[in-house]
């Protein structure tokens, strides 16, 4: 046991340790990005301890700041994987949970599988890891129209549109966060999706709204 409810910083063992110190540079990031007047998310499962660590408590009292929770299967995802999103991104504050989709049935991540992609054994919820299309896409169209209504007024988000010539830094995460709907490793197979290519040209009207608004 590493972590407990009463312990969420563990028993100061190395690997929870070092598991804290990239907890609170996450914290600091996001700190700094509001005292700039930006925007930040910090993903985790929902029940992680991570949210009960005195600098994630620290970050979760500050004005503006949500933790959001959601289920991966609402957005077409055969995992439930309930997962919390803490935040000040207006656009992030209602997300979807299992019981707002239709009737479905849900793939339990325990135990190991064979991956043919990898050619070895994983652990299964090594093959849920990456953002499904359905959900990038949601957090592309809520940014989308959050934009539309928000393009007149000074906003943090401003800074994501980068002068520079290329591809942005909210493009390349989009892209790093793509996935393909229904499979089961997407990253493979994320440059053939329409699904992909979909949330990276929404990326980009985002991106091009800011820079334009």
């Amino acid at each position: 046991m590493l972590r407990t409810e009463t312990r969420p910083e563990g028993f100061g063992d190395q690997q929870t340790d070092e598991a804290n110190i990239i907890a609170d540079r996450c914290v600091s990031l996001a700190e700094n990005q509001m005292d700039e007047g930006k925007w930040f998310s910090l993903e985790n499962p929902e029940p992680s301890y991570i949210w009960n660590l005195e600098s994630v408590k620290r970050l979760r009292n500050r004005p503006g700041v949500t933790l959001v929770g959601l289920d991966q299967c609402a957005f077409g995802g055969p995992f439930k994987k309930s997962t919390g999103i803490l935040t000040n991104c207006p656009w992030l504050m209602r997300q979807p949970r299992c019981g707002d989709a239709p009737r479905h049935t849900h793939t339990k991540l325990e135990g190991r599988i064979w991956s043919y992609r990898e050619n070895r054994e994983v652990w299964m919820t090594a093959e849920a890891a990456e953002y499904r299309t359905g959900m990038c896409e949601a957090w592309a169209e809520a940014w989308l129209e959050w934009l539309k209504t928000h393009k007149d007024k000074p906003h943090p988000a401003r800074g994501v549109a980068a002068a520079s010539k290329g591809m942005t830094g909210a493009e390349q995460e989009f892209q790093r966060r793509k996935g393909t709907r229904g499979r089961d490793v997407p990253r493979w197979d994320a440059q053939s999706s329409q699904g992909s290519h979909r949330v990276g040209r929404l990326a980009h009207l985002g991106c091009t709204s800011i820079g334009g608004a």
